[in-house]
């Protein structure tokens, strides 16, 4: 786990990383929630919109982010939507 003042700046800019692309969306890191060991915090992530599209593009924005994090400063957050219920993804396996 990294140290919580680490957190809290990756976190930080991250969140003004998605803010700036995706101005109605709020970003909220969260250490109370129940976690597994290695992870660091939750990032919770409300869309602001109900497009589907905005919302995909929002949260493949925010994870690339957060797995850059990881990869560059070892800092694990996990990033939860709220007020969707599902994220639908292509996979070429349900193409016909």
């Amino acid at each position: 786990m990294a140290a919580r003042q680490m957190v809290e700046r990756v976190a930080n800019r991250i969140i003004a990383r998605v803010v700036s692309e995706f101005p109605r969306s709020a970003l909220e890191i969260d250490f109370e929630a129940k976690r597994q060991e290695h992870e660091d915090a939750y990032l919770w992530i409300t869309p602001g919109t109900d497009d589907e599209e905005d919302i995909k593009d929002l949260w493949g924005f925010t994870i690339n982010l957060v797995q850059e994090a990881f990869q560059s400063e070892d800092v694990y957050l996990v990033a939860r939507m709220r007020g969707v219920s599902v994220i639908v993804r292509d996979r070429p396996e349900d193409q016909e």
